[in-house]
């Protein structure tokens, strides 16, 4: 059974973003950990540099944000992204994370954005422009993309063991990163670490959403949020999506 995802448009580079042939995009639904992959890739990468939430942009730029303005020492270069489907990506390493946990840390993460009060069962019936929901975006990839150019990388598996699947996303990236520097690079991006980054040094370019960025990164916070209203809602739209990535083992969680 494949991922159904709704017919979606796929979305198209940002005006004047060049892509390059060794260009590797990190792409993600909102809140799934893609963050936490690109500091730590582009700490491979530029071993030297000391990277925060206000330069994060020149090692590893975005595209829907900023022009290509990294400064290309560190071939391939990763840019991040969290559009759906877009067949001009040659490669894809796409983060994936619980999607009971992605509405759950969204919710938070827009909290200011949203009606004063809505309660996280109304969130989940809310309309996420632009990215849609979590299993539309999720199949637009896993349907569209084949084997050879997409990698998926699970949140999930990058807590359990962080310095496997960094190693995974490095050979599939064509990068030659000892187990050394992964390690290295793993222990400058702990969550801590970050999270201190971000108070002591903001987040320049990035300071549109809440005053938070980094919030727990916990796995299954969700349990915390989800009643039988909440799991009702959301199985109506995404189950298919989250028994097919093995995050429950059948439809009757």
């Amino acid at each position: 059974m494949s991922l159904i995802h709704g017919g979606m448009v796929a979305s198209r580079k940002k005006e004047g973003f060049k892509i390059l042939p060794d260009d590797v995009f990190l792409v993600s639904y909102p809140r799934s950990g893609n963050t936490w992959l690109r500091f730590v890739l582009a700490t491979v990468l530029y071993k030297d540099a000391e990277i925060n939430f206000t330069n994060i942009h020149k090692y590893s730029p975005e595209v829907n944000r900023f022009g290509r303005d990294c400064l290309g020492q560190g071939m391939p270069n990763f840019i991040k992204s969290h559009e759906h489907l877009n067949p001009d990506f040659p490669k894809v390493v796409y983060v994936v994370r619980d999607g009971r946990d992605v509405y759950v840390s969204y919710y938070h993460y827009l909290k200011n954005k949203l009606p004063a009060g809505m309660p996280f069962r109304d969130f989940l019936l809310w309309d996420l422009k632009p990215h849609g929901n979590w299993a539309d975006h999720v199949g637009s990839w896993l349907d569209g993309v084949s084997g050879q150019k997409l990698l998926l990388c699970k949140y999930e598996e990058m807590h359990l063991d962080p310095v496997a699947t960094v190693r995974r996303v490095c050979d599939f990236s064509g990068v030659d990163a000892d187990l050394e520097s992964i390690r290295i690079a793993l222990k400058k991006c702990t969550y801590n670490r970050m999270k201190e980054s971000e108070i002591n040094s903001g987040r320049g370019k990035y300071e549109t959403g809440p005053e938070v960025f980094m919030r727990k990164g916990q796995i299954e916070d969700w349990k915390n949020y989800f009643g039988d209203d909440e799991k009702k809602i959301f199985k109506a739209k995404e189950n298919e999506a989250l028994v097919k990535l093995g995050y429950e083992k059948n439809a009757t969680w």
